[in-house]
């Protein structure tokens, strides 16, 4: 955003390095165009694991889903305190939750009873029981909580897994830190420290525009004079020269707006059809990697075994969408006290301040100044039934129904009902909006509880990477795992067959 002179950045989708276990490759890509995970790492503002404007979070419960308006501080799901002597946060508070009061002390029973529900299932086996039922079966089922309390939680895995705890395994959702480890006896108790520990060491950094430097310091590294940015801290308010990008004579040429169609794997080259302006070219190579849309495959090469098309189009993206608001000021987050939300009720479950400083560019938390606010949606957790493939169709249905009136009186309402005390007013207090729609977001990974186990080598995105020729496939898609380690891994395997097939050709 750009306003009074000054420039407001924010994410439009990919957000930031989890980089906890990435391999030495991706370690490497990142090393040679420039980025410091570590030096990252150690900037405070920088960090995921931080709260952006240093206020609490807090949870929104709107008037149409609870019955009220109620903004409630403090995080819902517990990442630290879950320890034998602690309690989970919120235990003193349940009485102050928008639900009946019979459903508020079976919630509380729920947070502070040490029993185990799956007292049935021997310890040895605990784990692959919780990964075959969902965590809203295992409350509501096993845990004994009522509708009303299980759907406070319901919608608290979509910006991750794109559905509702009704689609996430229970084992899924307490490794991500949701409560019920108490519930399970001795292996609940045996889990906890291990769970504690990787919340506590889980590792992660921010860049001001979020993952969109990745690419720019790639681009920098292959065409070094599009740009006069020299390192990480940089590129964020670096102009780049887009005429030189496809520049004649220049090693490494990028082609924009240009959306290839066909793809022809012959004897000798390939060559690939593409379409620009509204006319047909054809550009020809010895090889060819195919980092798109793994489903879209099939479609744009239909020389393909029908066996690997059917694997290739397994696989459904995430739709989601990933809205960023432009606040007059942050006077009514300072009121209110939170700068990050979870919204059960809306079609925003989460809402977080963004803001991050990084060389020339400052976006510190000044509540008299402007500020961004990021939030995401998942339309398919608002579907209620069928498989994660079967919710992520539906929803992106939904995507391609909507207009920006639509979301715009979305985001006015829900702000004006969560931000009220803080005396916020959507006319006053909006200055702009972006809405970028996701329809085809995350990469599709297992789901446990509809997918079947797959033998080695033959999990569908296993069986649809296979070189064809000379066409090698890509993407995150091909790893079966949404994150930029899988996609950068995916991208070396692909071309390290390609060079591998070609050892000995002189050309």
């Amino acid at each position: 955003f750009h306003h009074a002179g000054e420039r407001y950045l924010s994410l439009g989708g990919s957000g930031y390095l989890e980089h906890s276990h990435y391999s030495d490759v991706t370690r490497g890509l990142l090393g040679e165009i420039g980025i410091d995970i570590e030096r990252l790492s150690e900037n405070p503002d920088l960090n995921f694991s931080t709260q952006p404007f240093g206020m609490e979070s807090g949870v929104y419960f709107d008037s149409d889903h609870f019955g009220r308006d109620q903004l409630m501080t403090g995080p819902l799901i517990p990442f630290t305190g879950t320890g034998p002597d602690d309690e989970y946060h919120w235990v003193k508070r349940v009485g102050d939750l928008p639900i009946s009061a019979a459903a508020q002390g079976q919630l509380k029973r729920f947070l502070t009873q040490r029993t185990d529900y799956l007292a049935d299932v021997p310890d040895a086996q605990k784990m692959e029981a919780l990964n075959k039922i969902s965590y809203h079966d295992f409350l509501v089922k096993h845990a004994g909580l009522p509708e009303e309390a299980a759907r406070i939680y319901q919608r608290y895995t979509a910006p991750i897994f794109g559905v509702g705890t009704d689609a996430v395994p229970a084992l899924s959702g307490l490794y991500f830190g949701m409560p019920g480890l108490r519930g399970l006896g001795d292996f609940g108790r045996a889990m906890e420290p291990e769970l504690q520990s990787a919340m506590e060491n889980a590792k992660g950094a921010y860049f001001p525009d979020g993952n969109a430097t990745l690419p720019r310091l790639q681009v920098l590294k292959l065409i070094p004079g599009v740009s006069s940015a020299k390192n990480q801290e940089e590129v964020a308010t670096a102009r780049f020269d887009y005429a030189r990008l496809d520049a004649a004579g220049s090693p490494v040429r990028l082609r924009l707006n240009s959306t290839a169609v066909h793809v022809d794997s012959g004897d000798g080259d390939v060559a690939v059809t593409y379409v620009r302006g509204g006319r047909a070219y054809r550009a020809r190579a010895r090889d060819c990697v195919l980092a798109c849309y793994n489903t879209m495959i099939p479609h744009l090469c239909p020389q393909l075994p029908e066996a690997q098309k059917e694997a290739l189009d397994y696989g459904v993206k995430t739709p989601l969408v990933s809205t960023n608001v432009l606040l007059k000021n942050g006077k009514a987050l300072e009121k209110v006290g939170s700068d990050s939300f979870y919204a059960p009720g809306r079609f925003h479950s989460t809402i977080f301040g963004y803001g991050q400083s990084l060389g020339d560019h400052h976006q510190d938390w000044n509540p008299k100044k402007p500020a961004v606010l990021h939030m995401i949606a998942a339309p398919g957790s608002e579907i209620a039934s069928g498989s994660m493939r079967e919710r992520y169709r539906e929803g992106r249905e939904r995507l391609e129904g909507m207009t920006f009136t639509d979301y715009e009186r979305e985001i006015r309402e829900h702000l004006a009902g969560m931000l009220a005390d803080g005396g916020f007013e959507p006319a006053r207090d909006i200055l702009a909006i972006t809405v970028n729609r996701w329809p085809h977001g995350y990469s599709y990974e297992r789901d446990p509880l509809h997918d079947p186990e797959w033998p080695a080598g033959q999990a569908p995105w296993e069986i649809g990477r296979q070189r064809f020729g000379r066409i090698a496939i890509a993407s995150a898609d091909a790893g079966g795992y949404s994150y930029i380690n899988a996609a950068i891994d995916q991208a070396h395997r692909a071309v390290g067959e390609l060079v591998k097939s070609n050892k000995g050709d002189p050309s």
